[in-house]
């Protein structure tokens, strides 16, 4: 698999899990505390993490560039815009 298919697939990935994990990490934090929706974003990134290194053979360098940086971004963002529109 070429580098570009590789990035697009992780990229991806990472931002469809970062809005359901934002989602979720509303939903959660309506009734528990927030190290709860942390721990569970940070879990779901780490099982993310190793599925794609596992499968597409990538280091950790690769992974933080092309898909780490932008899950962060995306799971704060989006657990800030469904907690700012309940």
């Amino acid at each position: 698999m070429d580098e570009l298919k590789q990035a697009r697939i992780s990229v991806s990935l990472h931002l469809a899990a970062a809005i359901a994990v934002g989602w979720t990490s509303w939903i959660i934090s309506l009734a528990y505390t927030k190290w709860i929706c942390a721990a569970l974003g940070f879990l779901v990134l780490g099982a993310i993490s190793l599925v794609l290194m596992k499968r597409m053979k990538v280091t950790g360098k690769w992974l933080s560039g092309n898909g780490t940086i932008i899950y962060i971004f995306a799971w704060a963002v989006a657990w800030v815009l469904f907690y700012n529109l309940a």
